[in-house]
């Protein structure tokens, strides 16, 4: 989300999200180095950790930037251009959310009645000016803003706040994981042009978290329920500083100041969300000057930092800790995924520490569920699933894949096992840590053909389940509610 009143310039952050939410610092050595196999997998004894020596950056510097960030005076004025790796689905956070949809629009275009304050952490009001709770956290009521417009002109109300939740929450709704996010609310209603009243079926302590998740639609855009294939899911119409202005599939989204926008004005002109699949490309274009700003970075452009006296002079590093997450997913309609010793033994052999070493540069950890380390649902007495070869061969053997033929591939139902593991090519990590897995699992009889995917293609065949096995990030929160996402009633759509 990028705050409409921050003063944003031409020379800005080079970020990574980090997978698995640690900083860290690049493996010893060149740029190009590479660990070798024995060195991070701990054959022949106990898994090394990574050699990881000081990086270039300076924290006298790092606060010096921060301290001038803070007070500077912001001049309006300029386009910010920031890659994005994905050419999206469609720019509706409602259907189908997916992280770049949801980073493009909401609060930036379509906006919610709450928005968290990322200094404080509080919410605050975005389209409602205030509200209240009864003491049982039943009973809802939200003030909305008067004088608030969409950006076609059309005077926002309680009315649209009502059609949103009634398209949601409809039986037929297709905005599955949203719906299982706010599925308490009972019942709601207009109590005038500028107050809604909710009803609650339990308390729920993320409720307001979910509330800024649900970002309002126009009611006069989608007349009668057409949420699915409205015109406006491709070209949103919202309340939010910055207007929809043009999306140019494979090449870029274009947002502009919204100057009829009821608070603060944005200091930018434009921002621009430049698409490139690949990130070495982009990365090539950040350096020439063609992009401002790569909110990831891959490990090896991270360690470049390092070594690149240009990159330091003109960008700023940044990372912070966040509760992303990296995992693998198997079909379990399918076998051998229906077994779970099949499933075990896949992880046994997915070597994560060379991976951590070797793909990360030591910029990830190994975690042993959905919460990071540090995280209230974190138990420290869950342990993580070791690397362990021999382990896994015994359990494949318990669950019946053996070779017959003595082919050296083991066989499912009479036949030889082959199975998919699905890509998207948008992550070079996530390739190579397939290509880890892929070695790893036929030296013990399984074969796994890696199928790279565009996202859309991706995503899509993993809502319908035309998978095998596949690997994914979530980009969580801290306070994050699982059920749209883990929950049995998220499956269908999900």
């Amino acid at each position: 989300m990028l705050d409409s009143g921050t003063a944003w310039t031409r020379r800005l952050l080079v970020i990574l999200m980090v997978i698995l939410a640690l900083p860290g610092c690049p493996v010893e050595g060149k740029r190009k180095k590479r660990l070798s196999r024995d060195a991070v997998s701990g054959r022949g004894g106990a898994p090394s950790e990574c050699k990881c020596p000081e990086s270039a950056e300076d924290p006298a510097r790092w606060k010096a930037v921060e301290r001038q960030l803070l007070e500077g005076s912001p001049r309006p004025g300029g386009i910010l251009r920031i890659h994005t790796e994905i050419d999206p689905p469609n720019l509706q956070p409602v259907l189908r959310p997916d992280a770049w949809v949801v980073r493009i629009v909401l609060h930036d275009v379509l906006q919610a009645l709450v928005v968290r304050d990322p200094s404080t952490n509080r919410f605050e009001g975005e389209l409602a000016e205030s509200w209240a709770s009864s003491e049982d956290g039943l009973h809802w009521t939200f003030k909305l803003r008067e004088g608030v417009k969409w950006h076609d002109g059309e005077p926002f109300t309680s009315a649209d706040v009502v059609n949103t939740l009634s398209m949601i929450l409809a039986p037929d709704s297709t905005a599955v994981s949203v719906k299982a996010s706010i599925e308490e609310i009972t019942r709601f209603e207009a109590s005038g042009d500028h107050e809604v009243s909710l009803e609650l079926s339990k308390p729920n302590a993320l409720f307001l978290q979910h509330i800024e998740g649900l970002p309002i639609l126009p009611k006069h855009l989608y007349v009668q329920g057409n949420l699915e294939d409205n015109p406006a899911n491709v070209a949103p119409v919202g309340t939010g500083p910055f207007r929809f202005s043009s999306w140019s599939q494979g090449k870029e989204v274009v947002l502009t100041r919204n100057e009829g926008y009821w608070g603060r004005k944005a200091w930018l002109d434009e921002v621009r969300y430049v698409i490139v699949k690949d990130r070495n490309v982009a990365f090539q274009m950040l350096k020439r000057g063609d992009i401002d700003m790569m909110p990831r970075v891959s490990a090896d452009q991270w360690a470049e930092w390092d070594l690149d006296k240009d990159l330091q002079a003109r960008f700023f590093r940044a990372t912070w800790a966040t509760p992303d997450i990296s995992f693998a997913i198997y079909n379990t309609e399918k076998a051998p995924f229906d077994s779970p010793a099949v499933r075990r033994a896949m992880t046994l052999l997915l070597d994560r520490e060379r991976i951590r070493c070797a793909v990360h540069r030591c910029l990830a950890r190994v975690i042993s569920g959905p919460f990071p380390a540090g995280h209230p649902a974190n138990s420290e007495s869950v342990t993580n699933l070791p690397f362990d070869p021999a382990r896994a061969d015994d359990l494949l053997a318990g669950a019946g894949l053996e070779d017959g033929d003595s082919d050296g591939i083991l066989d499912l139902g009479g036949k030889p096992l082959r199975f998919g593991l699905m890509v998207p090519t948008q992550s070079d990590a996530m390739q190579r840590m397939a290509t880890i897995w892929q070695e790893e699992t036929r030296r013990h009889g399984l074969v796994m053909d890696i199928k790279l995917l565009d996202w859309s293609t991706y995503i899509e065949k993993c809502r319908s389940h035309e998978f095998d096995v596949a690997v994914m990030s979530f980009q969580m929160e801290w306070d994050n509610d699982l059920t749209g996402i883990f929950h049995s009633k998220s499956m269908s759509g999900g």
